[in-house]
């Protein structure tokens, strides 16, 4: 197994973290985001470990929407006659907020 140095700890994270912004303009689960993805995490669990507490909480990241969220309302009465079409935008939305 790869041992990894500080220095290049360092260098992999301030990597990974300067694409986030190209990913920005990507789909979640597009093969970028997931070769990104699976880069992340491969090197979480080689510099601290499967259970740290970094691997596990992002490991544990679903991409998605979840929970209860307000549909249409006062600024969007479409939406709130037309909530199917509402869901279908906000779970296409792409994976990073701008």
């Amino acid at each position: 197994m790869f041992q990894w140095t500080q220095e290049l700890a360092l260098r992999e994270i301030n990597g990974v973290i300067s694409e986030i912004p190209f990913l920005r303009n990507e789909q979640r689960f597009s093969a970028k985001h997931a070769e990104w993805v699976a880069r992340t995490l491969s090197f979480l669990e080689q510099v601290f470990g499967p259970n740290s507490r970094y691997f596990l909480s992002f490991a544990a990241l679903t991409w998605g929407e979840q929970g209860s969220f307000i549909v249409g309302g006062m600024s969007d009465p479409e939406g709130s006659w037309n909530r199917k079409r509402q869901l279908s935008d906000a779970t296409t939305r792409h994976f990073f907020a701008n």
